[in-house]
């Protein structure tokens, strides 16, 4: 590594969305928009900080640790670029559940079954396969390296012990590239107005999904960055369509780390309930939606039945009622990002590999059903994603990187520090949440409050987008967060528009029901010439449901509210 300077219950049209999403004129005039950038100046002569190594890894939970700590027992110089902090980012405060396959005591094919099932028959077998055959390697590194009493500092620990060079909060923002093989990234640190540009032969992304910032769950940092980025290369992204359904409590809504600071180890599996309830509830006016939730007991949490482990539980907060809404924006672990051009974490762009949330894997399909797997197989792809981004590293020449080529990605990332006067992004992001976070537009969904939502959206994306301002380094932070948020819930309307069924998490109000004909496909979408396509992806015949069931016993565990009167209806 070298371093240099250089039906409807609830209907309502677009003018009552418009209104009911706060876009009002008394919202329109409240602080943050268009207004003078006390802090402008221009950004053409900030130093620029090179760096060259052999694998880049953007991001630093569980498969960003992994992946860089692989790597480098392959023998490459390997460089972490982490928004956050290593130890806290991404999902390591939820990585209590950790899930352990023994194959002298499981069996292996019943798991795979039931992953089949649980995820509504979108779950990718391949990566489910790849998540348990790791697990029991990975829980014995997380041993060995101390994690599961102290998975911060020990995170921390291990990537400094193998000699990673490690940059902390700082913002990637765009994929270099050399001809048609990825070369690298562009960003920027919190701290100052600088560039930094990071040369390498290959690139692991591994900076988790996104959310839109709600209170409540360890996704604050996470603004689909890693999406944004390869979605700007021509890559294909899925699972959009799909919502995590995780409640947070009341008393304590963002108080992540009281409330899963402990790992355990458990070898069960069960079908996740939609977690659904809540919504429905709402929408037929049951108010207000708050579920009791009892204490967590105290003490090692059970075994999970034959080979569970017990772990480690500090005494817990008691806990209040718990409320929705905790995760909005988030499609669910394992679901979301980019999609897989193989089975071992290779995506469409030469170069780029990709890991964990970041990974649009398909491993729990349409809807997270086993307590466990998401820690493991963020672990697990990170351990695929960089030994292999290491091998093809190994393989390549040093990558060139026109001069023109980073001119361009560094005025664009900075520009908005030039505006002289522009939109807040914390403003934005605010009306961005009142459009996309209520429960009536993400979980309970109808084809007229999707489109009202992507008009206001679209809105968003052409007038504020363009728009928007940077004080300082930190606002121009948010000012990239909100740009990906925006162009993430257009892509989440467009592509709940455009799967007309019910499925996991996402319940169509107007389609509520399972069409097994047209919809056993999982959904892309990728950028053409500045338009979102959206493509089907069918899901192999071996990995479909046994089509000649009747459907409720093709389906015998989850209902959605009216399905079973349209199943019959239509003869399902």
């Amino acid at each position: 590594m070298s371093t240099s300077d250089h039906e409807g219950i609830f209907s309502c049209n677009r003018r009552d969305f418009l209104k009911a999403a706060g876009l009002g004129a008394a919202t329109l005039t409240i602080p943050g928009m268009a207004s003078a950038n006390p802090g402008a100046k221009s950004m053409s002569v900030v130093k620029q900080e090179e760096i060259e190594t052999d694998v880049l890894v953007i991001g630093g939970g569980f498969a960003g640790v992994f992946a860089g700590v692989k790597a480098k027992e392959k023998g490459v110089d390997v460089t972490m670029a982490v928004k956050g902090y290593v130890g806290r980012s991404g999902m390591t405060p939820w990585g209590d559940a950790f899930l352990v396959f023994n194959k002298g005591l499981h069996n292996k094919e019943e798991w795979l079954k039931l992953f089949k099932m649980g995820g509504d028959y979108l779950t990718n077998l391949d990566y489910a396969n790849l998540q348990l055959d790791y697990s029991s390697k990975i829980y014995n590194d997380l041993v060995s390296w101390n994690a599961l009493e102290n998975k911060a500092e020990a995170f921390r620990n291990k990537v400094r012990e193998m000699g990673i060079n490690l940059i902390e909060r700082v913002v990637m923002n765009d994929l270099l590239t050399d001809g048609s093989r990825v070369a690298g990234a562009i960003g920027f640190p919190f701290e100052e107005d600088k560039a930094i540009v990071i040369k390498a032969k290959s690139v692991v992304m591994a900076t988790g999904a996104g959310a839109y910032k709600p209170a409540g769950f360890p996704l604050s940092s996470l603004t689909f960055d890693g999406d944004a980025m390869a979605y700007k290369l021509g890559a294909e992204l899925t699972g959009k369509e799909f919502n995590d359904t995780h409640d947070t409590q009341a008393d304590y809504p963002a108080d992540c780390w009281q409330v899963r600071n402990f790992i355990h180890k458990h070898s069960f599996l069960h079908y996740g309930p939609l977690n659904l309830e809540g919504a429905f509830a709402a929408h037929q006016g049951q108010l207000p939606w708050i579920r009791p939730k009892p204490p967590i007991p105290e003490g090692p949490p059970p075994g999970g039945g034959p080979g569970g482990i017990p772990g480690f539980r500090p005494p817990p907060r008691p806990r209040g009622p718990s409320v929705g809404g905790a995760s909005g924006g988030h499609a669910g672990h394992k679901t979301e990002g980019i999609w897989p051009a193989d089975s071992r974490c290779g995506t469409s762009i030469t170069g780029l590999f990709a890991a964990g949330d970041a990974l649009g894997s398909m491993q729990c399909g349409a809807m997270y059903h086993a307590p466990g797997v998401s820690g493991c197989g963020s672990c697990a792809q990170g351990w695929v994603a960089g030994e292999r981004a290491a091998e093809y590293a190994k393989g390549v020449k040093k990558p060139s990187v026109s001069m023109k080529q980073i001119a361009k990605l560094r005025k664009d990332m900075l520009v908005a520090r030039e505006h002289e006067k522009g939109y807040s992004p914390a403003w934005v992001t605010q009306v961005l949440q009142n459009l996309m976070i209520p429960y009536y537009v993400t979980l309970v969904k109808k084809e007229d409050r999707l489109k009202a939502a992507l008009t206001n959206i679209e809105f968003l994306r052409d007038h504020f987008v363009p728009k928007l301002k940077a004080e300082d380094t930190h606002e121009l932070r948010l000012v990239h967060d909100t740009k990906n948020m925006v162009q993430n819930a257009e892509m989440k309307l467009r592509t709940s528009l455009f799967r007309t069924e019910s499925r996991g998490t996402h319940f169509r109000e107007d389609y509520p029901y399972r069409d097994d004909k047209n919809w056993l496909v999982w959904i892309t979408v990728r950028d053409n010439k500045g338009k979102m396509k959206l493509s089907k992806k069918p899901v192999p015949k071996d990995w479909r449901p046994d089509m000649s069931l009747p459907y409720e016993k093709r389906y015998p565990y989850t209902r959605f509210p009216g399905e079973l009167k349209y199943v019959k209806k239509l003869k399902l």
